[in-house]
């Protein structure tokens, strides 16, 4: 059939209740926003998180397997990343941040102008697979936004197939691509057959990181890092454990944008509204691990499906009372933080129903194998999020689900979901 999307235009404008408070209270908040980000994220966008995420231990570095990687972080990340691409502020439409970058690359084989790559690109494209070519990773980037393939699984699939290849488990024979580590040209090689599924490679990777390894070797499946078939992103959850439990009880998998914890843990973001306050979650401290899990899944739930970015709190420094403020604006309600995170419980509830619909359980609450090898080196040496049943079981009590991961029929009444169920 052919059809990758279909686009929808309206004529009609969405009604607002309070339209001048509303654009005295949007002003007022995009000068904050504005001035919080001016000098961070707006400065070099999501590539200044480099260097502090790999010295939090918290990048992925050569598929999982390795600990420390300063230098090839330095090497792809701001500020560096600014001036050999030569980088600006892209903002979406009315953004008072600007995150995304504007790039242009001539040079070291590689030419191309246009949207460059974000942090998520820079991790699993780059330190992942221990390129740090920023050229290769550019082309890269483009080549998947053009095939329409998104670059964390493209990142961990490569990754898996270099890792195989090292083990000997892929050949150059096979595959007709030298699969080594730092490989920038095999990277984008591997990439044009995965989005147009040619090749061997892009005929075994065409179902993702899973199936491939079932296809590979017998032991292959252990290696891929991923909950419920989606690829873990960029981030460590052997440094921030709350992110062990976020993406193991993630209603579409391991997703670090449907509960942001490892900022708090990394200490970028607070709400006291919400009792997230300095040094309420520490780095790998077990308390408060499953509570702020639970706290950020649901805003999340509530602020995804407001359709507002994450930057504008994380990054920008959006209070929740003022983001709450502006919701009221617009509605009419009378909502208060009590209202946004019940709104939030129900909308993670009825999406963990389902989950289970389809078959998930406490069975697919799990972590990858990887994150239960500690590093030898660095920032997180010795940690992991084991043992991990502990950690679950705390999540499942605060959430009012049994043991096996299944709401009760207490807590559905509570929420009014019981037709759902």
């Amino acid at each position: 059939k052919q059809l990758k999307a279909i686009a929808v235009k309206g004529r009609k404008r969405v009604p607002v209740h309070d339209e001048h408070g509303l654009l005295q209270a949007s002003k007022q908040r995009f000068q904050e926003i504005y001035a919080a980000a001016k000098d961070g994220l707006r400065q070099h966008g999501t590539p200044e998180l480099c260097i502090t995420a790999e010295g939090f231990g918290d990048m992925p570095i050569k598929y999982w397997t390795g600990d420390t990687w300063p230098e090839g972080a330095a090497r792809i990340g701001a500020p560096r990343y600014t001036e050999f691409l030569h980088a600006r502020p892209l903002p979406c439409a009315n953004c008072p941040i600007g995150c995304h970058r504007h790039i242009q690359v001539n040079g070291e084989g590689y030419a191309l102008e246009g949207p460059g790559p974000e942090y998520e690109t820079l991790g699993m494209l780059g330190s992942n697979l221990l390129v740090d070519d920023l050229g290769a990773i550019a082309v890269a980037n483009d080549l998947c936004n053009r095939l329409g393939i998104d670059t964390i699984s493209a990142g961990a699939s490569v990754g898996l197939a270099m890792e195989c290849y090292e083990k000997g488990w892929l050949t150059k024979e096979q595959t007709g691509i030298d699969l080594t580590w730092g490989n920038g040209e095999a990277m984008i090689a591997m990439i044009e057959q995965l989005g147009n599924r040619t090749g061997f490679l892009g005929e075994t990777f065409a179902e993702g990181t899973l199936s491939a390894a079932r296809q590979i070797h017998p032991d292959a499946v252990l290696l891929v890092v991923h909950v419920k078939g989606l690829d873990y992103p960029a981030h460590d959850a052997r440094s921030s454990f709350s992110l062990a439990i976020n993406y193991a009880t993630g209603t579409r998998g391991a997703c670090h944008m449907r509960g942001v914890t490892e900022d708090v843990e990394m200490g970028g973001l607070l709400i006291p509204e919400l009792g997230i306050v300095e040094g309420w979650s520490e780095f790998f401290s077990p308390y408060n691990k499953a509570e702020l899990t639970v706290l950020l899944q649901d805003l999340s739930a509530w602020m995804n499906s407001l359709v507002i970015c994450t930057f504008m709190a994380d990054g920008g420094g959006l209070s929740l009372s003022h983001l709450v403020e502006m919701f009221n604006l617009i509605t009419g309600w009378d909502w208060d933080i009590d209202d946004v995170m019940r709104s939030g419980t129900r909308i993670f509830t009825l999406q963990r129903l389902v989950n289970l619909r389809d078959g998930h359980s406490r069975e697919t609450d799990t972590i990858p194998y990887k994150m239960t090898v500690p590093a030898k080196e660095g920032f997180r040496a010795g940690k992991t999020p084991t043992p991990f049943s502990s950690y679950l079981d705390r999540y499942y009590s605060l959430r009012g689900w049994d043991s096996s991961g299944r709401p009760t029929a207490k807590i559905l009444a509570e929420l009014g979901l019981e037709l759902a169920c």
